[in-house]
């Protein structure tokens, strides 16, 4: 087996596989967040976002992992299911390699058939996100019973080198522009802990990269 094809090989098994853990974690969001009575609007996005990865052979994504650990006693609300994340996505890059397709004919399938321009975005997508808590962080008011709002947070870098697309050869600028495309970022919650005074939460962060075919 040639060396280029084991990569894409393993590759694809990866994304598969990371695909069905994104899915199983989105369907326990929603899970969670009928049992939760979270707005029917997180509950849509959260399904809209399954659709997404469902189409996932189409739509070229990189994930990481942020967890959070809080004072567990000091909290009174469940951390959200689904988080708008910013990023700054000017650290990616875009690479353009030559490099050999098949083709579908009425016979069958043709290996290496012809050659088109594989493209790839390297690099990294820097991250973060916020959300309000219910607390108990009250400096003593209301005989240490008020709850107050406070905000908290996860930051954190993802290293990208997915391939987003193929285009022709003769195409003299096949690369999307990272700034201008859209690059979607969420935060998938997906696992909590609580053992005495200890609160820890994890967020799958999903980064949904632009098509090369969408400039």
């Amino acid at each position: 087996m040639e060396e280029n094809e084991m990569y894409e090989q393993n590759t694809f098994r990866t994304n598969k596989s990371t695909v069905s853990h994104l899915t199983k974690a989105i369907r326990e969001g929603i899970r969670q967040a009928d049992e939760e009575g979270v707005s029917e609007k997180m509950v849509d996005d959260l399904q809209e976002l399954l659709l997404t990865l469902q189409q996932a052979d189409c739509q070229a994504f990189a994930t990481d992992t942020c967890t959070l650990e809080l004072p567990g006693n000091s909290i009174d609300q469940n951390p959200p299911i689904l988080v708008s994340v910013q990023h700054d996505v000017f650290g990616l890059s875009c690479c353009i390699e030559p490099t050999l397709a098949d083709a579908e004919t009425p016979c069958g399938i043709i290996k290496n058939a012809c050659s088109v321009n594989e493209i790839r975005a390297t690099g990294y997508i820097n991250y973060y996100f916020n959300f309000p808590l219910l607390t108990f962080f009250n400096s003593g008011e209301e005989d240490c019973g008020k709850k107050v709002p406070r905000i908290f947070s996860c930051s954190g870098s993802t290293c990208v080198n997915e391939i987003i697309g193929y285009q022709s050869l003769e195409d003299p600028d096949p690369c999307p522009d990272f700034c201008s495309d859209a690059v979607l970022s969420v935060a998938i919650r997906c696992a909590v802990y609580h053992a005495s005074n200890s609160l820890a939460v994890t967020y799958i962060i999903l980064h949904l990269l632009p098509s090369c075919t969408s400039k």
